[in-house]
């Protein structure tokens, strides 16, 4: 920023020219993206195996300079409608320039940026399938109804009368095993229900891994490599957004200068912010939950039959969706037309 500033100095920009001052700005940021996308991917663990990294971490620098030449064109246009004087411009646009640099790492880019330069992926799915992970967690389940469940052995005595008893003839004993909830000798859950609840934590976690991925080719670059994480970010940024704009109209409010011109800057920077991150957060909210069903299914139906059919069947309610209906109708239909065999079914 300061050496965008000192450069529309030297040539005598004027400072309330707001389109020349976006222009080198932009101007600047591409000439040094190039280098900047490198030193990140340089300092990311395990960057030989992520093809694409580059181009992911130059798209991010892109949207995050795109963001930034739009709130410093408003911020500049509302500083010039403002101040006359070119030496209070020039204060005046450094400060808001300041103040907008210091929120940058808050910004939905940033964050991306900060996962990029960790490299953070889920691991590749190598060796077994889908359908044979979870076939073998549901192998290590309990039959139903015996989730989190042991069997001991319990003794009873049997019924006797009290002729029996004042005869000095103790009843008869009978041993049965019992079904009940596995516990520790400190109240908590046993060996045996922590296990089940491993094997089913484990599968549920290979689901979810699944979705992800899917989910994140069917989104693209928007959402990166965790498209929930994404969507929670941005929802993050339009609550903060909320609250800072909030924040500066109660200190135009209740500020002892009614006229300070440096929060009638921020506020009209901060509207625009608002706006634009809540019609960015609604459509990628949008564009994810469109792509959740598919993406669900195509998991679900690697691990068992989907569809309407057999004793597999999901069942819908007269109040049923009907765009949560469509998936499963469409995989089983495919799955018949494939003539494809039964695969593992989950429990």
């Amino acid at each position: 920023m300061n050496a965008v500033l000192q450069q529309l100095q030297a040539a005598g920009v004027d400072p309330g020219d707001a389109e020349r001052i976006v222009a080198a700005l932009t101007q600047h940021m591409a000439g040094s993206r190039q280098a900047t996308a490198r030193r990140i991917a340089a300092a990311s663990p395990d960057v030989g195996r992520r093809p694409g990294l580059l181009a992911r971490i130059i798209a991010a620098l892109i949207r995050l300079a795109k963001r930034l030449a739009e709130l410093v064109r408003i911020g500049a246009r509302k500083i010039a409608e403002k101040y006359r004087s070119a030496r209070e411009r020039l204060a005046r646009l450094r400060a808001f320039l300041g103040r907008l640099a210091r929120r940058v790492r808050q910004w939905p880019e940033s964050r991306r940026l900060a996962r990029l330069h960790r490299a953070v992926n889920l691991p590749d799915a190598d060796g077994d399938s889908l359908a044979a992970r979870i076939s073998h967690w549901a192998g290590l389940m309990p039959e139903p109804g015996r989730f989190g469940q042991s069997q001991r052995r319990v003794t009873f005595w049997r019924p006797t009368t009290w002729g029996q008893l004042t005869a000095g003839r103790l009843p008869d004993r009978s041993d049965r095993i019992q079904w009940a909830p596995d516990r520790a000798a400190d109240g908590g859950p046993g060996l045996t229900a922590l296990r089940h609840m491993a094997a089913l934590r484990a599968a549920g976690s290979d689901v979810d891994q699944d979705v992800t991925r899917r989910l994140s080719a069917a989104l693209g670059d928007d959402f990166g490599d965790d498209p929930h994480a994404m969507l929670q970010h941005m929802d993050d940024y339009v609550a903060t957004s909320e609250r800072r704009l909030v924040n500066l109209q109660a200190a135009r409010s209740s500020a002892t200068i009614p006229d300070d011109l440096d929060l009638e800057v921020e506020i009209t920077a901060a509207r625009a912010e608002l706006s634009t991150a809540r019609r960015e957060y609604a459509d990628l909210r949008a564009r994810y939950a469109a792509a959740v069903p598919d993406a669900v299914a195509a998991a679900l139906a690697d691990i068992r039959d989907m569809g309407p059919d057999g004793n597999a069947a999901i069942v819908f309610g007269p109040d049923t969706d009907p765009d949560a209906e469509r998936p499963y109708g469409a995989y089983s239909a495919s799955s018949r037309a494939r003539g494809s065999t039964p695969r593992p079914r989950a429990t």
